[in-house]
């Protein structure tokens, strides 16, 4: 069944869903992207807040309406529906009559996480900071459910986001081994607070980059080792959520295997957490 249609599905389909699509049809520009929620208002229009967010990331791929979910049409079995929650699922399917449910494809972002640090919850009534954390959420999960189904292997074959020190210790010493073991490069995601500190416990060859300028010489094979910030970069998931940043993983990855490792949660200032979240996208 080929994969022509994605359908992304939150409560009032005015933060997740719509920032979720809007990536995607960045990155999946072939495929058909529409949103829906399960208590939309068309009359309202998009938050400024999230507006805001969205420029800020420089996403300008964003439908400026909310839709209700009843008014999907043709609603078939090759679509991929992408739910924000488990809640959003059970009333979609109520919503849209769906008498076999099992014979369509729908999946909550949940389903792609790799731990719950990635899980989106409703931004409702949340701060700024916040609300861009669950935006950043969306994207990432919303972004490897297509590539899955999709069956593309990403640019990114492994990327951790470690709670502590410890686990990001631990995480360390996992990809070092691994890129020792059959070369690859490791990107330190930390691109707005770049921490050499941090890797200290295993020294390795550094690669220090300026994020700013993505480029990859076509007659040389980038070398193996840690890929890290020269400097603090400012507005890191603009970096993140790029067509160039997407550019230059791929052709990095023609040449290395690539992995990352965000900075650990612990160690990121208050509003930060969602710019390292945002270097999981390509993962």
């Amino acid at each position: 069944m080929t994969l022509q249609r994605v359908i992304v599905v939150c409560k009032y389909n005015q933060a997740r869903s719509i920032t979720a699509a809007a990536a995607l049809r960045r990155f999946f520009p072939d495929l058909e992207i529409i949103t829906a929620g399960i208590q939309a208002n068309p009359l309202l229009p998009i938050p400024s807040s999230i507006l805001e967010i969205l420029d800020q990331w420089g996403i300008t791929e964003y439908d400026e309406r909310s839709a209700p979910v009843v008014n999907l049409k043709n609603v078939t079995p090759s679509d991929l529906i992408l739910c924000a929650d488990a809640e959003v699922r059970e009333t979609l399917i109520k919503q849209l009559l769906l008498l076999d449910p099992q014979s369509y494809q729908i999946h909550v972002l949940e389903e792609y996480a790799n731990s719950a640090v990635e899980i989106p919850v409703d931004p409702v009534s949340m701060g700024e900071s916040d609300t861009k954390t669950q935006l950043a959420r969306s994207i990432v999960l919303a972004v490897r459910a297509v590539r899955r189904h999709l069956h593309m292997q990403p640019p990114i074959t492994i990327a951790r986001f470690p709670v502590d020190k410890a686990q990001h210790l631990q995480a360390q010493q996992q990809l070092i081994s691994l890129i020792q073991e059959n070369k690859g490069v490791i990107i330190d995601a930390g691109f707005a607070i770049p921490n050499r500190l941090l890797w200290q416990a295993n020294p390795t060859n550094f690669l220090p980059f300026n994020p700013n300028r993505l480029v990859i010489d076509p007659d040389t094979t980038p070398e193996s080792g840690i890929y890290i910030s020269k400097f603090e970069v400012d507005l890191a998931p603009r970096i993140f959520l790029s067509k160039q940043y997407l550019a230059w993983l791929t052709r990095l990855s023609q040449h290395q295997t690539v992995y990352a490792l965000a900075q650990p949660a612990s160690e990121l200032p208050a509003g930060r957490f969602h710019e390292a979240m945002t270097g999981l996208v390509h993962s």
